[in-house]
């Protein structure tokens, strides 16, 4: 095995990944290299001993001994299980695989799988050369923060939250895909022996990454975004003002099926959501066309996905307007933070494009699963969301109360309620929204988490110990 990958060269980010993988515990799998060649990179073949394959890949004799876990606390990583069984996922994959190589070879393999069924043998155009089960180290992350910026020379109080998908590890382009795919199933404690087991009896093993890389830095990024002068870029923002009164990041363990293929010297991969029910037809599918000049994941979709509430002092005018035309520069100043970079590996091969959303991760588990902000999904997620929903929905209100305090005494509005439309002076309208601000404002109160709560003591006793600090040395 040595002579082999020594007479090609150096080794890519995939045959790093697999020679060195993530612990896991002992299992019966013969662990053979397969080496694509340059067009993309290699992918880890196992097979189960005393088992026939039913992937297109055979195991050699040998195998390297296998790894015993260390004694890690896990109890934040989860995972969906493979819900999708290996016949439908070739059956996906080898479609998949044919799209990429046009319109052609797709029908070529529809009428391929049509003589089939009369017992007509025939193959197709494409070529399957892997098949690779795989748990792909991922975040999602939730994020809200709140200030103000210049638009038009007005202050517009803007608030932003964000849903992040990332890759948890380097290896390209796998880790360019955005991880947003439809699932089935719930998510459940991450065990690396129960889960590296879930298609033996198909006769597949499951190669796992390990987590390489984190967003845990985040918030220290936002706030040394340099200030945007209104003058050069159309509005003004200072990410130093801005209050991130979220930042949650889950690590996920997604399950994939990923494919390599071939037709005439081109190549090309395919991957398939292994959380997708056979029921759920060609959902959870994506191919990369290697052969391209600028390959990318097809389709494609956004890693980050941003909403933006603009909760100014005057929410009845036509705010949006005003608003819109800054969004676009705001979405592409925000994008700097996913700016590509490509490092190099210690072994010689260039890793993926890391975001600068991600940062390397310390190699101990326990040091960054101890992290406050690094939490459980299916314990924490839904109860952040609503958090920030009660939050931008409490700013709305406070906005609409300022700006009917400042409604002269003459001044009457038409109000919706459940019986229709009701009209109402000044002093009856401020009635009206105040006691919606204070429902607002209980509302925050019973959905803030814990885990906010105690952060907001400990940074306020941090701010009491240095100002008391302060005082003393005058």
């Amino acid at each position: 095995m040595a002579e082999l990958l020594a007479r090609r060269g150096p080794r890519t980010a995939l045959q790093h990944a697999v020679l060195h993988p993530h612990p896991r515990p002992p299992t019966a799998f013969a662990s053979p290299i397969v080496l694509l060649g340059r067009s993309s990179y290699a992918t880890k073949a196992r097979t189960v001993a005393a088992r026939t394959p039913k992937a297109s890949v055979q195991a050699p004799p040998s195998s390297p001994p296998p790894y015993n876990p260390p004694t890690v606390d896990l109890h934040k990583i989860e995972t969906l299980p493979f819900l999708l069984r290996p016949p439908e996922a070739l059956e996906r994959l080898d479609a998949a695989g044919s799209a990429a190589f046009g319109f052609g070879a797709a029908v070529n393999l529809s009428w391929t799988r049509l003589l089939a069924v009369f017992g007509i043998k025939k193959e197709a155009k494409v070529k399957r050369i892997a098949v690779r089960a795989l748990l792909l180290p991922t975040w999602r992350v939730d994020l809200a923060t709140r200030g103000k910026v210049t638009v038009d020379k007005e202050d517009r109080n803007l608030h932003v939250t964000a849903d992040i998908a990332l890759a948890g590890f380097r290896l390209d382009p796998l880790n360019r895909l955005a991880f947003r795919f439809p699932h089935d199933g719930r998510f459940e404690l991450y065990d690396p022996k129960n889960h590296s087991e879930q298609l033996l009896d198909a006769g597949h093993a499951i190669t796992t990454l390990p987590f390489e890389t984190g967003p845990l830095n985040l918030l220290a990024k936002i706030a040394a975004m340099p200030k945007l002068s209104a003058l050069k870029h159309g509005f003004g923002l200072d990410s130093s003002h801005f209050d991130t009164y979220m930042f949650a990041a889950y690590p996920l363990y997604l399950p994939f099926y990923l494919g390599e293929f071939e037709m005439n010297g081109k190549r090309a991969s395919a991957v398939v959501f292994g959380a997708a029910s056979a029921k759920d037809g060609h959902r959870g599918t994506a191919i990369y066309r290697t052969y391209r000049p600028s390959p990318r994941w097809q389709p494609s979709q956004r890693a980050v996905d941003v909403n933006f509430y603009d909760r100014s002092n005057d929410p009845y005018l036509s705010e949006k307007s005003a608003f819109l035309k800054i969004q676009p520069q705001v979405m592409k100043h925000l994008a700097e933070l996913n700016r590509p970079a490509s490092p190099r590996l210690g072994d010689g091969s260039t890793s993926s494009k890391i975001g600068e959303i991600s940062d390397p991760l310390p190699a101990n588990e326990e040091t960054w699963l101890s992290n406050p902000r690094v939490m459980r999904f299916s314990k924490h997620a839904e109860a952040n969301k609503e958090y920030v929903k009660t939050e931008t929905d409490l700013a709305e209100k406070e906005a609409i109360v300022f700006f009917t305090r400042r409604l002269p005494d003459y001044a009457t509005a038409s109000r919706r309620t459940q019986h229709g439309s009701k009209s109402m002076n000044r002093d009856q309208l401020l009635a009206v929204v105040e006691r919606e601000a204070l429902k607002a404002r209980k509302a925050v109160a019973l959905s803030k988490p814990k885990w906010v709560t105690q952060m907001e003591q400990e940074k306020s006793a941090r701010a009491i110990t240095v100002r008391s600090r302060a005082s003393r040395g005058r």
